[in-house]
Parts: C-alpha cells; sequence; structure tokens
C-alpha cells in the first residue's frame, strides 16, 4: 500500500514538478502511513528507483539523440576502469543510487518526523 502510494502520488507530482517532487512525496507520506523506520526507508527505496528506472527505460529507448551514451560519457571521461561497462548499465546504476538513497532517506526523514511530533507532545 506505501509503495503503490508513493509510485503513483510521485509519478504525478514528477510530472507537474522538479524532480526532487519524488522525495518530498516520500517524506510526507512515510510521516502519515509508514510503520517503522526500516520500513520507510527501503519501501520509499524501492518506490523511487522502480520510478526512475521505468522514467531512464523510457528516454533510454524513444529518444532520437542517444542521451545516455552522453550521460555516461560525462561519468566515465578519463576513467580506464568504467570505459569497458555499458553506457545504459552506469547511467542506471548511477540513477538506481541517487534514486535510492534520496528517495529512501525523505522515507525515513518523514518517519523521524512524525515521531518527533508525536513523542514531544
Amino acid at each position: 500500500m506505501l509503495y503503490l502510494l508513493i509510485l503513483i502520488i510521485g509519478a504525478i507530482a514528477s510530472l507537474i514538478g522538479p524532480w526532487w517532487m519524488l522525495p518530498l512525496v516520500a517524506a510526507i507520506i512515510c510521516a502519515f502511513k509508514s510503520q517503522s523506520g526500516k520500513q520507510a526507508f527501503w519501501i520509499s527505496a524501492a518506490a523511487g528507483v522502480s520510478l526512475w528506472l521505468g522514467y531512464s527505460l523510457i528516454l533510454a529507448f524513444s529518444g532520437k539523440e542517444n542521451l545516455i551514451d552522453k550521460i555516461a560519457a560525462l561519468f566515465s571521461a578519463n576513467s580506464s576502469a568504467l570505459a569497458s561497462v555499458p553506457s545504459l548499465a552506469l547511467v542506471l546504476f548511477i540513477s538506481f543510487l541517487v534514486s535510492g538513497l534520496s528517495t529512501g532517506m525523505a522515507g525515513l526523514a518523514g518517519k523521524h518526523v512524525r515521531y518527533l511530533f508525536t513523542k514531544g507532545a
């Protein structure tokens, strides 16, 4: 339930606003719906990764320009170790890392904000 709420509301908010609307949505929803900090982090991170994975794949396969190769070139410019990694894999890994950590930490922050206000009263 929490996963679907973050995924659906986050997708709608991301269409309207900037990229950081997804972590904001995760924080607000987890402040009201999550049962534990562990649940808030992992479910928020999974929803963020799922949404960004879908969006990244849509951009990768629908664009006329090869945006994935251009972004991968930015991250692997002077690195011989990353030269053999496929562009799509590199960009998806970076997307997973950024979206998972930002959305998961936002969900955890939302849970702790609720804890702050309920225990402080």
